[in-house]
This record gives structure tokens, sequence and C-alpha cells, in this order.
């Protein structure tokens, strides 16, 4: 059973490239980027993609599990 907030593996591939730093340029599928960002897990900046703290904290709760 999967929960809403679960990442399907393309959208956590996304959030692993946007949250390996910097504001990131790379085109990530449209549709893994509109539910990161709805589950706040990446933001839009001026330069392009950022993680937010909880996207960068995403894969730190995925290994306790």
């Amino acid at each position: 059973m999967t929960r809403q907030n679960d990442l399907t593996p393309d959208e956590e591939e996304a959030l692993r490239e946007v949250a390996r730093g910097g504001l990131m340029q790379k085109v990530i599928p449209a549709k893994a980027r509109e539910r990161l960002i709805e589950l706040g897990y990446i933001e839009q900046k001026l330069g392009g993609l950022a993680a937010t703290a909880r996207g960068k904290l995403y894969f730190g709760r995925r290994r306790r599990r």
C-alpha cells in the first residue's frame, strides 16, 4: 500500500537530481516537477529548481523505514 506522499521511481530520481545541490537547470519531467512542487519537496527559483529542506530530508527518512 502506497501513501500519498510516497514518490514514484521517476519522481524520486527527479528529486535526487534537484537535491544534488545548487539551482537546477536540467529539465525534469513536467508531471514529476509539478507533483514535487505540490508536495513541497522542490521550489521554483529565479535561476531554476531548488530542493526545499523537506526535499533534502526525504532521502534520510526513506533510509530509516
